[in-house]
């Protein structure tokens, strides 16, 4: 059963074609990066297999289930297997690591259990935590509000967040993009190892084509919503990079 499945997928918004007829099969366990310019449609598809927005046309296969099918409380229930790291992050600032950390589970329990949560933390969820983040090298982090955070520290305690959800797919935006080429390489590599360890299909859109082949056995190039590139990092070649990268004059203005 492939982690996800599309068929002619497009998406559109008014009269703009945002993803253009893509056929995507990933397998479970897959990692693979996501490039191309701004506005080429990787935020785009990344939420369209998050099931944040649905497809104009075609088919959307989310771990082997159809998602136009799919009733709101069993939709609910499969997006609570996939974790998504937003480019900003997705923190709220005012609240504390751990408070932060729990929200990642905020699908499958009910407003009033997420309250609880968020104030009185069972101890057995509280060791969760600490675990995680000590997996991560922030441990002593737990307590501290999360505005008083590096950037480096604030992307490890999304990255709990993502992890305390027990989910079987990982989904990032760009989670890299604000922070110096030494953390972003630091995290690209502690995001593929957690990955590799637990057996997670990890799918990354990156602007550093160095990080994408060194850490990505498999590279979609998207250009205007349609697939330019679909293959190995290893065959990520210049002129698959000029197809991905080069912009019209038309473009350029826009």
């Amino acid at each position: 059963m492939a982690s996800f499945h599309l068929s002619n997928t497009s998406v559109q918004f008014g009269q703009f074609h945002a993803l253009k007829s893509l056929h995507i099969d990933i397998q479970p366990a897959e990692r693979l990066a996501l490039i191309g310019t701004s506005g080429s449609g990787k935020t785009t598809l990344l939420k369209l297999l998050n099931a944040q927005i649905t497809a104009s046309q075609g088919e959307v296969q989310i771990l082997g289930e159809k998602v136009d099918t799919l009733s709101p409380k069993r939709l609910r229930q499969l997006r609570s297997h996939i974790a998504f790291i937003p480019q900003h992050l997705g923190l709220i600032s005012n609240l504390r690591v751990f408070q932060n950390i729990m929200l990642g589970r905020v699908g499958k329990r009910s407003t009033l259990g997420t309250l609880r949560d968020l104030a009185m933390p069972a101890d057995e969820e509280m060791q969760k935590i600490f675990d995680i983040l000590n997996s991560l090298g922030i441990a002593e982090k737990l307590y501290q509000r999360t505005s008083s955070l590096s950037g480096g520290q604030q992307q490890r305690v999304a990255l709990a967040r993502a992890l305390y959800q027990n989910p079987e797919v990982l989904l990032a935006d760009e989670p890299v993009s604000a922070v110096d080429p030494a953390r972003a390489r630091s995290m690209v590599q502690l995001l593929n190892k957690i990955a590799s360890e637990n057996k997670l299909t990890l799918i990354m859109s990156i602007h550093n084509i160095e990080l994408a082949q060194e850490f990505f056995p498999r590279v979609i190039g998207l250009r205007g919503g349609e697939i330019s590139y679909d293959g190995t990092n290893s065959q990520l070649d210049p002129a698959a990079l000029e197809r991905i990268y080069k912009l019209n004059t038309d473009e350029l203005s826009q």
